[in-house]
Order: structure tokens, then sequence, then C-alpha cells
């Protein structure tokens, strides 16, 4: 406070720096087979702290891909955030590590907590987004519209033929699993689920 007039000074550089820090919008995918309701919402809350909160999917359950194990239930998140995308994946390392996520685990040993960044500002991230219905589904009802680079085609339309030829299920809505406040979730389009 400066002392003449009992009002904060406000350093200049740094008030510039707050104004000039992009926002990126970041879509993470959540899965789970060990206590999954539980670590998804905990999850789900971490990232809440550290970003905003702009959309949530339902909770899907499907197999294990690829092996005897649990049925996952997996979701997505999706988020606006200041923070570079290689923080963001660190911050999603440090949550899986807060839940107990071991790495690496047998092939068949259930898994606490997955957190994958699927999409940061619009670059897809992961392949798998396009050829797992884990990935996809999910993901399609916060970015329907988002094209595949290889074929042109919508992620919805991608999701849609993934979860014909997969056992994916529809589990419960995120929204009813999470209570997040109205400060951290400043849009989730109620309509179309």
């Amino acid at each position: 406070m400066s002392s003449s007039k009992g009002k904060m000074d406000i350093h200049p550089i740094r008030n510039s720096q707050l104004a000039s820090t992009p926002l990126h919008t970041a879509c993470i995918g959540l899965g789970s087979n060990a206590d999954p309701v539980a670590n998804l919402f905990a999850a789900a809350q971490r990232l809440a702290s550290a970003c905003t909160v702009i959309g949530l999917s339902q909770v899907w359950e499907s197999p294990a891909d690829g092996c005897e194990a649990p049925n996952y239930l997996n979701a997505a998140i999706l988020v606006e955030t200041s923070l570079p995308e290689s923080e963001l994946v660190a911050l999603s390392k440090q949550i899986e590590q807060e839940l107990g996520r071991q790495r690496p685990l047998p092939s068949s040993a259930a898994v606490t907590i997955d957190i994958d960044l699927l999409v940061y500002d619009s670059q897809v991230r992961r392949s798998s987004l396009w050829s797992r219905a884990y990935c996809a589904v999910p993901a399609a009802e916060l970015l329907p519209e988002l094209q595949s680079p290889e074929t042109g085609e919508s992620l919805a339309l991608v999701a849609s033929r993934l979860a014909a030829g997969t056992q994916i299920i529809l589990h419960s809505r995120l929204l009813d699993a999470i209570e997040l406040s109205s400060a951290t979730v400043s849009h989730v389009n109620r309509e179309e689920r």
C-alpha cells in the first residue's frame, strides 16, 4: 500500500502480464476402473480448482481395452486455462499421482485414474480420440464439430460409428456425480443431456 494515499500500488508490468496471459481451451479425458465414481469426482474437482470448467460430459462405461480387468468409467471435461500445454499435462500427472495412480501397472490391474489431454486449442493431442469409443464418445458431447484432420469427419460422427462397434453404455451424468459451484462451471449445456 502507498503510505501517502492509502491505496494499493499496482505494478504496471505485472498488470500488463496478467492482461496478456492467453486463455486456452482444453478437453481432458478421465477414466477409472478402481472406485471409478469417487476417482472421477476427485479428478474433476482438482482440475476445476486450477481451471475454469466450461463443460462436462456424461459418464460412459466400457470394457477394459485388451485385458481382463473391471469395466472402466470414462468422461470428459472441457476447461479454459491460462496454463501452457506442458503445465496442464504436468498438472494432470500430478493429480494422477495424488489419487494413487501407479505406473507401470500390470495389464490386468485396476487404474485409480487416467487423465489424458485429448485436445488443446483445437489441436488433437491423443490420436486415440479418433479410434477409441471411450475417448471419442465423451469428448464428442463437448466438441461435436471437431474435425478429423485425416478424413474431415466430425467427432460426433466418428464417436457414433465407434460406439456402434463396441460395448459402451451410458452410466450417468458427470453433473449428477460432481457438484461444482456455479462460479467454477461457467457454462454447461444441460439441454443436450
